[in-house]
């Protein structure tokens, strides 16, 4: 009778599990899908059986590692050195005429538009090292008082669009607050009580939960900068350049003490006009570097850009206040003084609208992720309890299942035999740390 009951059991949860199967088959194919049915049903969890394997050529570009597509590697001009064409970032649709460098020695050749390392100071120490710049710089242009916020700015854009003389300036920039210690209390240093336990505490915010929760709250990695508040120290003339957050993160500063913070901000909405006009004035750096707006080196003055009918909006951060940044809103600055301050990134589940494309973004410049969209999409769905998110993330979750049983099938389409790999990844239940499997091409999480 045991025996019988057991038997039982296990058609019932074999009976479930066919219904599972099922269910999730009728989910993601319908009649507006052009998607093959069968196919998709062969995505689900099936025995692992033996496949043919393929054939691994020599290996040539520098980037992947690959040998195949012979007639689409072209050798660098200057160190010989050979590249697949849908390797670079972005890719390229043909080989170029003329002359071509690679990645490596256009960085080569464009060092000086780099942040170098500087000297170690105390607090203290550069905060003296900013009087005494400041005093000295406005008295040779003619300053006999202390300069304001707006007396430094137009001083700063000055530098930028008519200086032929460089300006070198210092500025404490992503240090690390786990190491160095945060301005905000927090229970990793022993602290309690109203300010350490408050939503506002920036090493709070990243994995605030509730109803309208972060989504990095389910990312098991501390990710530096993202979910570990960096700290800045600034100086005159220091300066944040134009860029958008990493995956286009919303992102929370607060300024703890000292001089203003002179913030510019662009909609997400006129992000592409922004980029447009960015493109048109730089021509030839964008030719060196197609991926410049990701290395935040370059300033744009707002006066241009207001030109051109992209909107900017200033704002002036004082001490003790915050400001916030909205995903895909492009955003730079400078510091009028010596101030200290604190930033972080935060996602609510509407940020997942503007992941994708970020997503998206990085493959198409072949830049690292800093973590799987794919992963936390699913984390997400099988951890979060809030309405809000699941009414939000819904159709991200279809989109992912529908475009990888695409790109299954058409890949499957291409090949003449395959074989199915086990992942990569020494934990792969997580998707978010440096260990991961990711593609030798576009960089993405695999």
């Amino acid at each position: 009778e045991e025996v019988k009951e057991e038997v039982k059991e296990e058609c019932s949860e074999e009976e479930m599990r066919d219904k599972k199967r099922k269910a999730k088959i009728d989910l993601i194919s319908n009649d507006d899908n052009d998607i093959n049915v069968e196919f998709i049903e062969n995505m689900l969890p099936q025995q692992k059986g033996e496949d043919e394997s393929v054939n691994v050529e020599d290996v040539f570009c520098e980037l992947c590692g690959g040998g195949a597509h012979e007639d689409q590697i072209i050798l660098c001009d200057k160190c010989d050195k050979g590249f697949h064409t849908f390797c670079l970032a972005p890719p390229l649709d043909e080989i170029p005429k003329g002359d071509w460098c690679c990645p490596h020695c256009i960085s080569s050749a464009t060092d000086d538009l780099a942040f170098t390392d500087g000297s170690d100071f105390t607090l203290e120490e550069f905060e003296i090292w900013d009087r005494k710049f400041k005093d000295s710089w406005f008295l040779e242009k003619g300053f006999t008082s202390k300069p304001n916020w707006s007396e430094v700015e137009g001083a700063f854009w000055n530098i930028v669009e008519n200086s032929d003389e460089p300006v070198e300036v210092y500025y404490g920039a992503d240090l690390d607050s786990g190491k160095l210690g945060s301005g905000f209390p927090h229970e990793r240093h022993g602290f309690t009580g109203q300010y350490a336990e408050s939503p506002w505490n920036l090493n709070n915010l990243p994995k605030l939960g509730g109803e309208h929760c972060s989504m990095l709250r389910h990312v098991t990695d501390n990710i530096n900068g993202v979910i570990v508040p960096w700290v800045y120290v600034g100086m005159t003339f220091s300066s944040f350049c134009w860029h958008v957050e990493d995956h286009m993160f919303y992102s929370i500063n607060y300024n703890h003490l000292g001089s203003p913070k002179v913030w510019y901000g662009v909609p997400s909405q006129n992000a592409l006009d922004f980029e447009e006009v960015f493109r048109k004035y730089m021509p030839e750096q964008f030719k060196l570097q197609p991926d410049l707006l990701f290395q935040l080196v370059t300033m744009l003055s707002p006066r241009i850009l207001k030109s051109a009918s992209v909107p900017v909006y200033r704002s002036v951060q004082e001490e003790g206040t915050f400001v916030v940044t909205f995903p895909r809103a492009y955003h730079g600055g400078f510091n009028s003084g010596f101030n200290c301050a604190e930033a972080v990134n935060f996602a609510p589940a509407d940020w997942f609208d503007y992941d994708q494309d970020s997503i998206e973004r990085y493959r198409e410049y072949r830049r690292n992720p800093v973590l799987s969209h794919e992963a936390l999409l699913c984390e997400v769905c099988l951890k979060d309890e809030s309405p809000v998110t699941a009414s939000i993330i819904h159709s991200h979750v279809r989109d992912m299942i529908l475009k990888e049983a695409s790109l299954r099938q058409e890949s499957f389409s291409h090949a003449t035999r395959y074989k199915k790999v086990e992942c990569t990844s020494p934990d792969p239940g997580t998707g978010f740390g440096d260990d991961d499997a990711e593609c030798a091409i576009c960089k993405q999480y695999m």
